[in-house]
């Protein structure tokens, strides 16, 4: 056979073949969706249940029955509370008494104790003013002396027309006399700052009587204000002098 026989021969059968491969690809891909299976209901004839059972299902059902009380147990002791007299309780006897506030009792000692520590109180607050306040005496002015001295006069007068008009009654019946020194301090109004004794006459009627004459007399004229630049308390210490005869003169001081 000449070979050109044999070569379109072998085409025929690779042809074929090729044909017959693609046919089957084509036949897996258009294969149909399986069949769903058919559903079948079937029906199975039950006994009808007794005519009570019936009824009783149709009855309309009513309140729980109560459960049945349980029988104490034999080993459980139950006290019983005993009966009352029928008569309720007072309240005097189920209150408690309220029980005594107890006062805090104020004893000789404790009540000087108190008067110490308020008196030591007061002088550390004079104490404490008295560093702070420019407070100078009528000697140690340095400034406008003229001044101070014109004002300290006109003070003394003062005093002591106050003082004879209002001599203490207690010096005049026992014709009391002595001497005594006091600072009188004076605030720039006027107004009285303290009326102090540093040296006393020997009788306190007399030194309690210069106290009285001095808060009487107050307030006096306000302070120069020429002098108010280097004085916020001026003192001015004049010797008291009672002769016994219903008369009292101050003077400057030593």
């Amino acid at each position: 056979m000449p070979s050109r026989s044999r070569f379109f021969i072998a085409l025929l059968v690779a042809l074929a073949l090729h044909a017959l491969i693609l046919s089957g690809v084509y036949f897996m891909r258009e294969a149909p969706p399986p069949r769903r299976q058919a559903m079948t209901l079937e029906l199975i004839a039950t006994p009808a249940p007794p005519a009570r059972q019936r009824a009783e299902a149709l009855a309309p059902k009513g309140p729980p029955a109560p459960p049945k009380p349980k029988a104490p147990n034999k080993g459980v002791s139950i006290k019983v509370p005993r009966p009352s007299s029928g008569q309720p309780p007072s309240p005097s006897a189920s209150l408690e008494p309220p029980s005594e506030i107890k006062r805090p009792v104020l004893s000789r000692g404790l009540l000087s104790q108190q008067i110490a520590e308020v008196t030591a109180g007061i002088t550390r607050d004079k104490t404490r003013d008295f560093n702070q306040k420019k407070i100078v005496y009528t000697s140690a002015v340095r400034a406008h002396q003229p001044v101070v001295a014109a004002y300290e006069a006109a003070w003394h007068e003062k005093v002591e027309r106050v003082g004879n008009l209002n001599f203490p009654e207690a010096a005049r019946k026992e014709k009391l006399s002595g001497v005594l020194v006091m600072a009188v301090g004076i605030r720039p109004d006027g107004s009285l700052y303290s009326a102090q004794v540093q040296t006393s006459s020997g009788h306190e009627v007399l030194d309690q009587a210069a106290r009285e004459i001095v808060r009487m007399a107050a307030p006096f004229a306000p302070l120069p204000p020429d002098i108010l630049s280097e004085v916020d308390i001026l003192v001015i210490t004049r010797t008291w002098r009672f002769d016994g005869q219903d008369h009292l003169e101050t003077r400057g001081a030593e």
